[in-house]
């Protein structure tokens, strides 16, 4: 008598679908996750990477080192680079942070005086005077991989802000004792970013290198490669909503206070505050979403980068705060007192893949 055997019941088949679907909602739900860790973990090899190429780069730049065109008339005219900055009793003074601001003057003149600027709808980034006496970084230059190389479309683009480290006062002969900027030296806070993922190409740009840096294309069609909408907001477009042209994210500030208040402050000075609202000249004006996110990095005050590794959200009558690393140095309060002004972090909105901070000497 033949043998047979019975194939699969229809509940066995349906059973054995939903099993598999599950397993495949499984791997979809770990696929993003995995990816985006791998993402992190290669944005960060590259930014270290990036940080000594960086820094070589300002280091050895003829226009920032060049102090001057002419060595026995150090005016105004004649100064040249970080010597714009120095010489300027009123930049920087006591060794606040000079971040970029927005213009949107081709290069220059700079409407807001010495200091340095960022031009909205290039990202051209600069040290100048309102004399038009400028010397800068262009885009190009600031790009990683180099805009139409070989290695494909740039992925990262660096900035920088800058502050005075005073090296102390001099005496003149037969003059009362004067500032000295000579010996003065400028402190630089590099900031590596992704370039912004939602880029699209429109009016004739055949690569993101072209939208960035063809200067014969329509504003509508230009990009750049991180992107502010009005209020400030990350877009992640390269171009921002209700605006005419690109508009460029610069580096920005936040205010703080200490967990649970300043004057009864989390003895290791870790968990911290963002404000609710940016100091006056900075966006976004909420700076809370985009300074709560782990692995954002800030530069304080004197000069330390702390990195979010804990945002512990609102609850009851206490704030949002969240906890970096390392803690804020005790001096930090302190020197928010002798500037005059309120605790600070330097950041920018979209998280970068490295910080480095470096001291040089002109």
């Amino acid at each position: 008598m033949r043998n047979f055997r019975h194939a699969f019941s229809l509940v066995e088949v349906l059973i054995s679908i939903v099993v598999l679907a599950l397993g495949l909602l499984g791997l979809a739900a770990v696929f993003p996750a995995v990816i985006l860790e791998q993402r992190v973990a290669s944005d960060t090899v590259q930014g270290v990477s990036m940080e000594k190429s960086v820094v070589e780069w300002i280091e050895g730049s003829a226009l920032f080192r060049e102090r001057s065109m002419n060595e026995d008339n150090d005016s105004a005219t004649n100064r040249r680079g970080w010597r714009i900055l120095l010489a300027e009793p009123t930049w920087s003074q006591k060794g606040s942070w000079s971040p970029a601001f927005m213009t949107t003057a081709a290069v220059v003149p700079f409407p807001a005086g010495v200091g340095l600027a960022v031009n909205s709808a290039t990202g051209w980034v600069g040290v100048g005077d309102a004399g038009g006496h400028a010397f800068g970084i262009p885009l190009e230059d600031r790009l990683f991989p180099s805009p139409y190389s070989f290695a494909g479309d740039p992925r990262f683009v660096w900035d920088f802000a800058c502050r005075r480290i005073e090296g102390g006062t001099r005496a003149v002969s037969q003059q009362p004792t004067i500032a000295n900027s000579v010996d003065d030296s400028v402190q630089i806070a590099f900031f590596v970013r992704r370039v912004d993922a939602g880029i699209r190409l429109r009016g004739g740009a055949r690569s993101i290198s072209e939208s960035f840096l063809n200067r014969n294309l329509a504003w509508t069609s230009r990009r750049v490669p991180v992107a502010a909408d009005e209020n400030g907001r990350p877009a992640g477009d390269g171009f921002g909503t209700g605006t005419l042209a690109p508009t460029y994210s610069p580096i920005s500030m936040f205010s703080y206070t200490f967990f649970p208040d300043d004057s009864n402050a989390d003895p290791s000075y870790q968990l911290i505050v963002p404000g609710v609202a940016a100091p006056n000249g900075f966006y976004p004006a909420d700076p809370r979403p985009y300074a709560a996110q782990v692995g954002q990095q800030f530069v304080d005050q004197i000069g330390i980068v702390h990195k979010v590794v804990q945002v512990v959200p609102a609850s009851g009558s206490d704030p949002m705060y969240v906890r970096v690393e390392p803690p804020i140095d005790r001096r930090v309060p302190a020197k928010a007192l002798q500037l005059a002004e309120e605790k600070r972090m330097l950041y920018t909105p979209q998280v970068p893949v490295a910080v480095v901070i470096r001291t040089i000497r002109p």
